[in-house]
């Protein structure tokens, strides 16, 4: 996984910070949408480019679809080892976690947790007077022919090889999900469009928000089936992470404190 989370640019940069790209075995499952063309045409606004340039085009989240404003401080960034139970090689946790002054008012903190090397949990919290509907935005592969299933806010690729990807919201409170219009671009001024999709929820007060969502690669035609329970002590406001995630009837705790 690639990640962007990087400070202030101008120019060629995009306002995205929190996009990232996913490769597995040789496939990029989310691509970044490409430039499709450089510069207005004359006196005359492109929206082709604006669109491509748009926060809302890359994966990471926004405050009422509008664009964000780039200068990312990283707040952790390590790697623990632990013991699983009946199993000879020990358990990874890779974090990696940023906060973002996306808006005015309105700070996005985004925590990457790498388990065992295979799969992701993103938490995303936004915090700060803002309000407004906030939106957390995935955009596929060209080719993927997803099934996109609304009801319980998830997503996964169908590629006849096994090689797939399985997007899920898991959080314990409302949110709904949507489907955008999405291309990608590989060459300039061409472009082919893309599935693409949106996990929201409306921020009305100054409380803080948070969406929970995995990321979890797996072989075969099957997405797992992954369940969320929170522990006593965990607190996505205060950044203590214990939670057991049960995927396939299998279970795994998941804990770190001060994200």
């Amino acid at each position: 996984m690639q990640i962007k989370a990087g400070p202030p640019a101008e120019f060629h940069s995009h306002p995205d910070n929190g996009n990232f790209v996913l490769w597995v075995k040789g496939r990029d499952f989310t691509p970044d949408a490409g430039s499709f063309v450089y510069a207005n045409v004359g006196n005359n606004e492109n929206a082709k480019r604006d669109w491509y340039r748009s926060t809302k085009a890359h994966q990471t989240l926004t405050l009422n679809d509008q664009n964000i404003t780039n200068d990312a401080k990283l707040r952790k960034w390590e790697t623990t080892r632990f013991p699983l139970t009946g199993k000879k090689q020990a358990g990874t946790l890779e974090i990696l976690s940023y906060t973002n002054p996306s808006y005015k008012e309105l700070d996005h903190q985004r925590s990457f947790l790498f388990v065992d090397q295979s799969f992701f949990i993103i938490i995303d919290k936004a915090s700060g007077e803002a309000t407004g509907k906030l939106g957390i935005h995935f955009n596929f592969k060209e080719d993927v022919n997803p099934v996109l299933d609304k009801q319980n806010n998830l997503a996964y690729t169908t590629y006849d090889d096994g090689n797939n990807l399985l997007i899920r919201n898991l959080n314990s409170d409302p949110v709904k999900m949507r489907e955008e219009a999405s291309f990608v671009s590989y060459e300039y001024q061409k472009e082919t469009p893309r599935p693409a999709f949106v996990f929201e929820k409306m921020k009305t007060d100054t409380s803080a928000q948070t969406f929970v969502t995995v990321v979890y690669p797996y072989n075969g035609s099957k997405p797992p089936e992954i369940l969320i329970k929170e522990n006593a002590g965990h607190s996505y406001a205060q950044g203590h992470i214990n939670l057991t995630l049960t995927i396939n009837g299998k279970s795994r705790t998941i804990s770190t404190n001060q994200l």
